[in-house]
């Protein structure tokens, strides 16, 4: 029975569960060292370790895909032209790719929580935050459609660490001729806007298809309001000089532009933030993550699987993605906190040097 248990076992998840028993040890060594668990003291080791130790496993956590990648990939590269499952393909500019030294740090601060003292007994639980917390749209998108289907990107050529998020393929100079491939044969093609050459060919080779319901644009442009619109205003005189679809002067707060076959353009928004975890517990599929696109997705006729789960069930998972929410904005203001006192401790250091000297 064990040795099937391990032969199911995958190298990615094998990675993954040793990292969290890593955070796990981290954060329950100063409790264990102080107070103690079950009568079981430590002795002998400094507490400055079990901070390390914590960070070491968050940054594991996240290193492992940015390495090796995801399976998906390299599924879909091997020839997989008949599978069943739907392919969703991202296009984007490159420079929208969350750094990989957000995404590190992230997975180093359950070491930054420890060592910040906030890890006490009851509270240990909060260095796993950091594991399930999303720090780009991408992944926002990977939660919600992985499910559904394959949700792959292309992937910037000389990265050696890929973003969290889809499923990476890395192509060269016939660069263009693969992404026109991935393009026919996705069921949805996700869109976000940018001014590069790159995305800009991308987007006019999306608009120049013959089903405009399988194309889904993302416009969460960045920077101040002004900014906002005059992107936008770009982004509409570049779609309307390429198809027929004539596009609402404002987007107010809307985030996501479909079309009908007829080229009828619409905006949409989607639900997010506590009060979207709350209402969760009611929802068909029982899953905020795809709630949050379910207007999206109904409008372009992608079926939602339904999960079979009781009204408390619903409640619990409901509580948990609430709690997550609440904690996410916890964890960046201990880090901002912690951060804030390194400088003024280096700053009054520098202070104390320069007064010495003179």
């Amino acid at each position: 029975m064990a040795g099937k248990i391990f032969r199911n076992v995958t190298k990615a998840g094998f990675v993954r569960g040793t990292s969290i028993l890593i955070i796990l040890a981290g954060a329950e060594g100063p409790y264990a060292t102080k107070w103690g668990i079950f009568g079981l003291h430590l002795k002998g080791i400094p507490l400055w370790c079990f901070p390390l130790l914590a960070s070491t496993g968050g940054i594991l956590f996240f290193l492992w895909p940015m390495i090796f990648g995801s399976d998906p990939a390299r599924r879909i590269e091997g020839g997989m032209k008949e599978s069943p499952k739907m392919l969703f393909l991202y296009l984007r500019p490159f420079e929208l790719d969350a750094r990989a030294i957000f995404q590190l740090a992230a997975g180093a601060s359950p070491g930054i929580l420890s060592y910040a003292g906030l890890l006490n007994g009851i509270w240990w639980p909060l260095s796993f935050a950091p594991q399930v917390i999303t720090i780009s749209k991408e992944q926002s998108f990977k939660d919600a459609l992985e499910r559904l289907g394959e949700f792959i990107a292309f992937g910037r050529p000389t990265e050696w660490l890929r973003p969290i998020g889809a499923s990476r393929i890395y192509a060269g100079n016939d660069w263009p001729e693969r992404v026109a491939s991935y393009i026919e044969r996705a069921r949805l093609i996700i869109v976000r806007p940018g001014n590069g050459e790159s995305i800009r060919w991308e987007m006019e080779e999306v608009l120049r298809t013959e089903s405009p319901h399988r194309i889904l644009f993302y416009l969460g442009f960045r920077g101040a309001q002004r900014r906002r619109d005059k992107a936008y205003r770009d982004f509409r005189a570049f779609v309307e000089q390429r198809c027929p679809a004539k596009l609402p002067e404002d987007i107010g707060k809307n985030r996501y532009l479909i079309f009908d076959a007829s080229w009828n353009a619409r905006l949409l928004n989607e639900e997010n933030g506590p009060a979207a975890w709350i209402r969760q517990a009611v929802t068909r599929s029982g899953d905020v993550t795809i709630d949050r696109l379910r207007p999206v997705l109904d409008e372009l006729k992608i079926a939602i699987p339904v999960k079979r789960e009781t009204l408390d069930e619903r409640v619990i998972s409901a509580g948990i993605g609430l709690m997550m929410t609440l904690i996410a904005g916890f964890v960046a203001v201990v880090v901002l906190i912690s951060v804030v006192r390194v400088l003024i401790a280096f700053a009054l250091y520098l202070l104390a040097v320069f007064f010495r000297i003179a």
